[in-house]
């Protein structure tokens, strides 16, 4: 992605309406990308190195949302 980078395609999303509350899940190494996903409208991060059981926990996490939080 020459011109992209996550949090540019993140924060482009957040400006779609049919994706304004879809959960988005930032990969991260660091605690000033959490910060800077959690700015343009990331609901939640994973940090390096990525393991099974954390992206299963995430997953879970967001998909028991309440319904009325989710995009129709």
């Amino acid at each position: 992605m020459p011109n992209l980078n996550g949090y540019k395609i993140c924060a482009r999303l957040r400006k779609i309406p049919a994706f304004s509350n879809t959960p988005i899940i930032i990969l991260t190494s660091n605690i000033i990308d959490r910060v800077r996903a959690t700015v343009v409208g990331c609901l939640d991060y994973l940090s390096k190195p990525v393991k099974a059981e954390s992206v299963l926990s995430v997953i879970s996490k967001h998909l028991s949302c309440p319904t009325e939080n989710r995009p129709e």
